[in-house]
């Protein structure tokens, strides 16, 4: 399958990011970054780091500074003061990413058939979508990591009481998206914070046994699993979502988010009226599968 990665590179985006360069399915035809997690020329110092340190090469973008209409803000308080866990990774001197991240997404899907995993704020996806409105109907699908739709007792607000965090940085581009009537699949929070899917030390400890990816995991990972006992790998499972389609159960649902009165809250409706569109949303997950196909992309 040929992947677009968009993302805000972040703990759990370098365990997406590993997982897919590790995978025999996915072929990586270039990795965007968006301002989120870190800002934008901090992530792409990211992927360059994760890339460096696993022997890899893949097109590296630029993208987006900030949401479309509002401030940057930022988790370094999640992530480290390097969004990789103040885990130290080297950075070759003089490594510059290529520029213009929205042409090249609109580029690739106009171009052939390929699908985008969404793991930041959708900043850059919403660009493209106004820039270009028929990419919506070419791109193969789209896999967003976002949202907090209550369809679990595991769905709650990582920013707000109800709203997850890439959808409170930019949710009008977040609207935008949902709105474009691209095939969509969004896996949330409801999904991502089962407590069976969390990565915990004993985990980590078992993934850094398995080779460079292993050991990667594990040093991005110390310092959060030694405050806190656990990390969750939210965009990691939406990047296992689409390798692998048995590991997140979905059912299609018209969406809406909130870009007013709860700041990126994400709705579902059983009918279209007052919804932003349609999207297949995540409700359930096989995390024991999710941990197979993750030590084999590590292999």
């Amino acid at each position: 399958m040929k992947v677009i990665l968009d993302m805000d590179p972040g703990i759990d985006d370098a365990v997406a990011l590993i997982m897919a360069l590790g995978s025999r399915d996915v072929e990586i035809l270039g990795v965007t970054v968006v301002s989120g997690n870190v800002p934008v020329d901090q992530g792409v110092r990211n992927v360059f780091r994760i890339t460096d340190y696993l022997g890899r090469k893949v097109d590296i973008y630029r993208g987006s500074e900030k949401p479309l209409i509002r401030d940057l803000v930022t988790s370094e308080h999640i992530h480290g003061s390097d969004g990789l866990g103040d885990s130290d990774l080297s950075l070759r001197d003089g490594i510059t990413a290529r520029e213009n991240a929205i042409k090249f997404i609109v580029e690739s899907i106009l171009g052939e058939r390929v699908s985008i995993v969404a793991t930041g704020p959708l900043t850059n996806i919403a660009k493209a979508i106004l820039i270009e409105p028929n990419i919506s109907s070419k791109v193969e699908e789209i896999v967003v990591m976002g949202g907090c739709f209550g369809l679990t007792r595991y769905a709650k607000g990582n920013v707000t009481p109800y709203s997850e965090y890439n959808f409170y940085v930019d949710p009008e581009a977040a609207k935008i998206v949902i709105r474009s009537g691209a095939r969509i699949r969004i896996v949330g929070l409801d999904v991502t914070q089962n407590p069976s899917s969390v990565l915990t030390r004993e985990r980590a400890e078992d993934l850094r046994n398995i080779g460079k990816g292993g050991e990667l995991i594990y040093r991005i990972t110390r310092k959060p699993l030694i405050e806190r006992g656990y990390f969750e790998l939210h965009d990691a499972i939406a990047m296992a979502s689409k390798i692998d389609h048995g590991i997140v159960a979905f059912k299609e649902l018209y969406i809406s988010i909130d870009t007013c009165y709860e700041r990126g809250r994400s709705y579902v409706y059983t009918e279209p009226s007052n919804s932003d569109g349609k999207a297949l949303v995540g409700y359930d997950i096989d995390s024991e599968r999710f941990y197979s196909l993750l030590r084999e992309t590590l292999k």
